[in-house]
């Protein structure tokens, strides 16, 4: 598959602290999306929505706000 083709928004979120997801793969995900924004919580890893619910959950609705057609 194609990164390029997904014509979604997308939101990639990372853990500063997760070492099975490199911030530079990340990246370099956002990179090839073409409309992707990248955020990385400090203090967490893996577990993202576990670790640090409300920074979580707040980016997730904020990013959803933000690229939400308006009524």
């Amino acid at each position: 598959m194609n990164p390029a083709r997904i014509s979604a928004p997308a939101l990639v979120v990372a853990g500063e602290l997760d070492p099975s997801a490199p911030t530079a793969a990340l990246k370099g995900l956002v990179e090839t999306l073409p409309d992707a924004v990248y955020l990385e919580l400090p203090k967490a890893g893996n577990y993202l929505n576990i670790e640090r619910p409300e920074a979580f959950t707040e980016a997730v609705i904020r990013f959803v706000e933000e690229h939400s057609p308006r009524r």
